[in-house]
C-alpha cells in the first residue's frame, strides 16, 4: 500500500522534493510536509487561496528553504525549522521569513542560487525577477518584468543560463538571465 501525504477531499496542485522531504501544495492554501524516512506529516496553512507553484532549495543542513505562490497574488519565504526539533508534532516545519506582493498570481517560483535571485512567472504572462542577498533578504523594488506572453504562464524552468516558459498561447520561449528572448517554439496546438 501507498502512503496518504496529503488530506482528502483537496486537490493536489503542485510538489517539491528533496530527499527525505516530499510536499505538497493545495487548493486549499495548505502546504503538506512528509518526511519519507521518519514518517511526520505536518500541514502548514500557507496561503489564504491555492497554492500555484512551490520551489525546496537546500542550501545546506542549517540552510533549507521553501517558496510557495498562490492564487491569493502572494510569494512566501519560508526557512526550515531546525531538524532537531521536527520529530516535536507542535513545532512548524517550516516558519515564514519573507513576504512579496504582486498584482497578479504568479503561477511558478523558483530560486537560482548562481544569481541570487528569485523567478516568478505570472497569470498576465510576465516573468518577475526579484534580486536578493539570499532568501533570507529579498530586495524589494528591484523587480525586473520580461513580458514573456500574451496569455497566463503555465511552466517555467529556470537554469545556469536561460529562462524557459511555456504558456497557454501556445509557444514555448527561452531567455537569458537579462531577459532577451533567444527562441521561440511556435506551432504548439495547445498550451504549453
Amino acid at each position: 500500500g501507498g502512503i496518504l501525504i496529503g488530506g482528502q477531499g483537496e486537490t493536489c496542485s503542485c510538489v517539491a522534493f528533496h530527499y527525505p522531504i516530499f510536499l505538497t501544495g493545495r487548493d486549499n492554501g495548505e502546504i503538506t510536509y512528509f518526511n519519507l524516512q521518519s514518517k511526520i506529516r505536518k500541514v502548514l496553512q500557507a496561503h489564504v487561496d491555492g497554492i500555484l507553484s512551490l520551489f525546496y532549495h537546500y542550501e545546506d543542513f542549517h540552510n533549507i528553504y521553501l517558496l510557495s505562490s498562490g492564487r491569493d497574488n502572494k510569494i512566501y519565504v519560508w526557512k526550515q525549522a531546525s531538524m532537531e526539533l521536527e520529530p516535536d508534532p507542535v513545532k512548524a516545519a517550516f516558519y515564514q521569513i519573507q513576504e512579496l506582493d504582486h498584482p497578479d498570481y504568479v503561477t511558478s517560483i523558483q530560486y537560482n542560487r548562481i544569481n541570487r535571485q528569485i523567478f516568478g512567472s505570472t497569470s498576465e504572462g510576465e516573468i518577475v525577477i526579484w534580486a536578493t542577498m539570499g532568501l533570507d533578504n529579498v530586495l524589494y523594488g528591484q523587480k525586473v518584468n520580461i513580458g514573456a506572453h500574451v496569455a497566463e504562464i503555465l511552466t517555467m524552468c529556470v537554469t545556469t543560463g536561460y529562462i524557459i516558459t511555456g504558456a497557454a498561447d501556445n509557444v514555448a520561449r527561452v531567455f537569458n538571465m537579462n531577459g532577451r528572448r533567444t527562441a521561440n517554439l511556435t506551432g504548439h496546438h495547445s498550451p504549453v
